[in-house]
């Protein structure tokens, strides 16, 4: 009965999202590579949502989801094969059996049917999978607080041109690595050349805001 209960409030919850994640906003988030050594501890924490897809086409949803008045934060807790969600997606009260497989967790309301997957990725998302839907929409969350450094575009702990380099080149269609919540530093919900600009600004030691 929980289950059943669980995957309609999942359900639900996708189904409001669907038209904002169709007409949203395009953005020009890559995700990267999956983090195949990924442990379950990995998982745990704040995460806020900010892109997701459905076709393909990656979109800004953070904005969107303040419209619906839906949460865009999501804290997950990890205590040995259970998880806890709260927030957004909203996946119900209590604690849900996980099976953590290869670097990834899986939600199974019925065993082998995998209906929310979760993997780490290299530059410090966690995406989201749902097979609830023929849609199988796509969320991408990065962790909040403490984590994020506005400016290390790069992840290497530093502020520099070499984070104004990483977001030029990927902007250039490049394949780089890139910490999108950190090179985001002007709050429109995208790292592009206005961010790069900034950074590069801040890097030469101008009087400028990041967020």
């Amino acid at each position: 009965m929980k289950m059943k209960k669980t995957a309609m409030i999942l359900l639900m919850t996708l189904c409001l999202l669907l038209p904002v994640m169709a007409n949203g906003e395009s953005a020009r988030y890559t995700p990267a590579a999956p983090v195949q050594e990924a442990k379950a501890e990995d998982y745990a924490g704040e995460w806020i949502c900010l892109y997701a897809s459905i076709t393909g086409d990656v979109v800004n949803t953070e904005s969107h989801l303040d419209e619906l008045g839906m949460e865009s934060v999501l804290t997950v807790s990890v205590e040995g094969t259970e998880a806890t969600f709260t927030g957004l997606p909203e996946l119900g009260p209590g604690a849900l059996p996980v099976v953590f497989s290869e670097g990834a967790m899986y939600f199974e309301p019925e065993e082998g049917v995998r209906v929310l997957t979760l993997r780490m990725l290299e530059d410090g998302a966690m995406v989201m999978n749902f097979n609830m839907m023929e849609f199988a929409p796509t969320l991408y969350l990065f962790r909040s607080g403490a984590d994020r450094v506005p400016g290390d575009a790069n992840g290497d702990g530093a502020i520099d041109l070499k984070d104004t380099l990483c977001i030029l080149m990927k902007e250039c269609g490049k394949s780089v690595r890139i910490v999108e919540i950190n090179a985001d530093v002007n709050g429109d919900g995208m790292a592009d050349m206005k961010d790069a600009l900034l950074i590069g600004q801040y890097a030469a030691g101008w009087n400028v805001e990041m967020k």
